[in-house]
C-alpha cells in the first residue's frame, strides 16, 4: 500500500517530462545542468535521433551544453503534449514546445534572442536508480528542431510616403533659427 502512496507523490508522465526537458534550458548553472541531463536520460539511453540524424548521448548533452553558453536565460513554452502511459511508470510523451533564449550578446541595444521550435517523441522507462525517488529515465528520444532569430522590434519615427519624402527634399523647411526677416525699410533704402 505505501508503494501506491509513493507513486501517487510523483507527477505523471506528462508532466514529470516537462519538468526535465525544460530543466535543460532553465537549469540556473552548469552542474544544475548536468544533473538535470542525468536526472532526465538513462546512462544506456542509445537512440537519440535529431533531425533525422542519430547521435549519441554525450553528443546530443554537448550540443545542449554549446547552445547555453552564450545564454543569459530562457522562456520555455509547452505548445502540447501528448501520453500514451502504460504500466511500471513506462510510456511515450509526444508534442512540442519552444524555447526562446536570451543571449549575451546585443543587437543595437536590445539582447540577441534565438528561438528553438521543438518537436519530439520520448520513450521513459523506469531505471537501475537504487535510492532515488524517481527512477523514470529517458531511454529513446526524437527530436526536430527549426533554430530561428527572434526579430528586435526599436521604437522608430514613423516613416512618410516616398513621394513626401521627396518633396520635403526638395523645399525643405527652413530652419527657424537661420530665418531672418527682411524690414521693408532696408528694401526702400536699397533702391
Amino acid at each position: 500500500m505505501s508503494s501506491n502512496t509513493n507513486a501517487s507523490a510523483k507527477p505523471d508522465l506528462k508532466e514529470w517530462t516537462r519538468e526535465r526537458l525544460s530543466a535543460l534550458y532553465t537549469a540556473p548553472t552548469e552542474d544544475a545542468f548536468h544533473a538535470s541531463f542525468e536526472s532526465a536520460f538513462a546512462p544506456a539511453c542509445a537512440h537519440v535521433r535529431l533531425n533525422g540524424e542519430e547521435v549519441e548521448r554525450n553528443e546530443f548533452k554537448s550540443r545542449i551544453m554549446s547552445m547555453r553558453a552564450p545564454m543569459t536565460s530562457a522562456d520555455v513554452k509547452w505548445e502540447d503534449l501528448n501520453t500514451v502511459e502504460e504500466e511500471e511508470a513506462r510510456g511515450t510523451v509526444s508534442g512540442s514546445w519552444t524555447v526562446v533564449r536570451s543571449l549575451k550578446f546585443r543587437l543595437r541595444a536590445a539582447p540577441a534572442q534565438m528561438k528553438r521550435v521543438i518537436t519530439f517523441n520520448a520513450r521513459v522507462e523506469p531505471g537501475d536508480s537504487a535510492g532515488e525517488d524517481d527512477p523514470r529515465r529517458i531511454v529513446s528520444l526524437t527530436e526536430t528542431v527549426e533554430d530561428s532569430h527572434v526579430p528586435a522590434y526599436f521604437p522608430h519615427r514613423p516613416v512618410a510616403n516616398p513621394a513626401e519624402q521627396n518633396a520635403r527634399n526638395a523645399h525643405p523647411d527652413p530652419d527657424p533659427d537661420e530665418v531672418v526677416q527682411s524690414d521693408p525699410q532696408d528694401n526702400d533704402e536699397k533702391k
